[in-house]
This record gives C-alpha cells, sequence and structure tokens, in this order.
C-alpha cells in the first residue's frame, strides 16, 4: 500500500534530503516555512518552493516556525499524512501534528555522546566547539518529548580538523538518507523494532548569534574549533578592532611564526595584502584567511583584536538554558569543559 509522505524542513539540508529521497520515494508534499517571513535564526534557510518545483512536488508554505498559527494548523490538518520527515526544522513539533500523522513522524538527532545523553540545541555545533572527534547520531520516532522518541536506527562519523558545520552537516546528510531509506522501505516493520531511550538524558543549550565572540586568550585550537563551529550558513564567530565588528569565516592554526617573539594574545602580527590576518593566540598563533566586516579595516601589525572573555560567554549560555528550562539538564561534556576554563 502506498504512504503519503511529506517532508518538513526549511533548510539547504531539506533540499538535499529531497533529491536524493525523490529518485526512489513518491513525496506526496513538503512543508515548508515561508520567504518573507523567514528568519535570521533559521540557519541555512532556502526558499524551498522554489527547489522544489523541478520535482513537480506540492509544497505547503506557513508562516509560523513554531507552527503554532491558526491558518498554518489548519492548512496541514487538510493534508492526509501518512509518514512526517522532519529534517531541517529547528523547532519542537507540535502534538498536534504528531497526532494527525497515521504512521509516524520520524527525525534524526545526535551528539558527541549519541541522542540520549545530546539532546536539545546546536549539536553539531556543540561537537566542533568541543573538539569532539565523532558525531553518534539516530533516526527516531518522534514524540512530545525533547529528542525522547523511540530509537529506529542509528550511526556515527567521524570530525576531522579539516571540518567546518557545512562539511559535518554534508555527512549528516548523505547518511540520513541512508537510514531513511531503509525506513520507508519497510516503516512497518522498524516501527514495530524500534527501541525505547535507556539511560539519563542531557542537553545542550541554545545558542545565539552574539554567543560567538573569540577570545583571543584560548588556545589556538579552542577559537579554530569556534570558528569553524559558526562559520556560514550560521551568523560567524567575530571580534572587534575598535569599534569595528569583524566576522571571520575561515582560519588555520600557526603556531610557528619564524622571526616573532611571542606577542600578547588579540596582537596582530602581521597583515597580507590578500586579505589575511595572522593574530597571537594564548598558547600560539592562529591565520585569519578569511574575514569580513561593514567599513574597510584600518588595521596594522601590532594592532590588537579585543578578546571576550569564554567563561563569561559559556556561563552566560548555561545560565540562560537553566531559566528557561531548569528541569533539562545540561551535558556533563559541556559542562566538564566550561569547568576546565578556570584552569
Amino acid at each position: 500500500m502506498s504512504k503519503n509522505i511529506y517532508i518538513l524542513g526549511t533548510t539547504l539540508q531539506t533540499s538535499n534530503l529531497i533529491e536524493s529521497l525523490t529518485s526512489k520515494f513518491s513525496i506526496s508534499g513538503v512543508i515548508t516555512l515561508k520567504s518573507s517571513v523567514s528568519s535570521k535564526d533559521v540557519a541555512g534557510y532556502i526558499n524551498l518552493n522554489y527547489f522544489v518545483s523541478k520535482y513537480k512536488i506540492p509544497v505547503y508554505e506557513v508562516e509560523s516556525y513554531s507552527l503554532k498559527d491558526k491558518k498554518d494548523k489548519n492548512l496541514i490538518l487538510d493534508l492526509k499524512i501518512d509518514i512526517l520527515i522532519v529534517f531541517g526544522w529547528q523547532r519542537l513539533v507540535p502534538i498536534w501534528l504528531l497526532q494527525h500523522v497515521s504512521v509516524a513522524a520520524i527525525g534524526v538527532h545526535g551528539s558527541p555522546d549519541g541522542i540520549t545523553q545530546g539532546r536539545g540545541r546546536s549539536p553539531q555545533n556543540w561537537s566542533l566547539i568541543l573538539g569532539a572527534q565523532k558525531f553518534y547520531f539516530s533516526l527516531f520516532h518522534l514524540s512530545e518529548g525533547i529528542d525522547s522518541g523511540n530509537i529506529i536506527a542509528s550511526t556515527s562519523y567521524s570530525i576531522s580538523l579539516n571540518d567546518d558545520i557545512a562539511s559535518i552537516y554534508n555527512k549528516l546528510t548523505v547518511m540520513s538518507v541512508e537510514l531513511i531509506s531503509n525506513f520507508l522501505s519497510n516503516p512497518f516493520k522498524h516501527l514495530e523494532s524500534s527501541k525505547i531511550q535507556v539511560g539519563v538524558p542531557y542537553y545542550y543549550p541554545k545558542r545565539i548569534a552574539t554567543d560567538g565572540a573569540i577570545d583571543w586568550r584560548s588556545n589556538s585550537e579552542t577559537i579554530h574549533n569556534l570558528i569553524r563551529a559558526l562559520t556560514k550558513p550560521y551568523p560567524g564567530a567575530f571580534t572587534f578592532y575598535q569599534n569595528q565588528k569583524i566576522f571571520i569565516w575561515k582560519a588555520e592554526l600557526a603556531y610557528n611564526i619564524n622571526g616573532s617573539r611571542k606577542q600578547n594574545p588579540g596582537v596582530v602580527i602581521s597583515k597580507n595584502l590578500g586579505n589575511k590576518l595572522c593574530v597571537a593566540t594564548g598558547n600560539g598563533y592562529i591565520n585569519i584567511l578569511e574575514y569580513d566586516c561593514d567599513s574597510p579595516l584600518e588595521i596594522q601589525d601590532g594592532d590588537t583584536l579585543i578578546s571576550c572573555p569564554e567563561k563569561e560567554i559559556i556561563g552566560n549560555i548555561i545560565q540562560r538554558h537553566y531559566q528557561a528550562h531548569p528541569e533539562l539538564t545540561i551535558s556533563p561534556r559541556l559542562l566538564n569543559y566550561w569547568r576546565t576554563l578556570d584552569e
């Protein structure tokens, strides 16, 4: 019996998933966020209406990312949805929609410690920030809780020093296509064999754009991790020179600079014509390969970029999380990292 398969998403990763699945399965429709109301908070947003048109798949645009708008609810409830694939939708799916789906709503989630010990927000970004070398994720049956549904299948991918947020999203998408395709080949069998999550759940907190300030007193690896975690399509890691805000999109480690004595963190030791900077860090140097700012950057060798304390930034993230969700215990991996910043 054929199933009405719908995809809920609004990002570049959603488009990649659609492109891969359409060669194997019939997609009944795509539910996405209307471009006129898209938010800067939607990292990697694209207009799926334009993209999906070449596949002749119906597109249903909603106006509320939370799906709380009454018009959006009525629009979706008019659809006969047997299977809902949630991919590239960075908000909780409301219970009324989960109850409307006749077979199952499924999604993908993971962390450096798997789905149960890494529920919550921005897990890929946190993986890079914390220097994780592997990402474990699962295809799961969506339920009312936060990433708490039964696990259908699990896998993992490695994270290298050359990865950034875009490349690990690509890895996630490619491997998710395989998991989702296997599920769609026999959904009832996979749902029947799905497993309840066991163990104490932990959560990663939400990040906002202002959390991306760089602390040049940190070691080079830490700064490099932050930059590659927040590069496009995210808002970017940033620093300040006087009153100029500088967004940094790409960097590389540079421990030893011949002929240079160790400088204070944040000091620019060379500015090349090719729009590159070499900056001193807490334990060495880092080359800034791509950056931009609102006006021409008039900076010279010996000038200093302003440091924002990493300990305080992450402390504020933790505090915001517990103010909003006091019942959701933060990942021990993140808390341990935060505590080591005293050392």
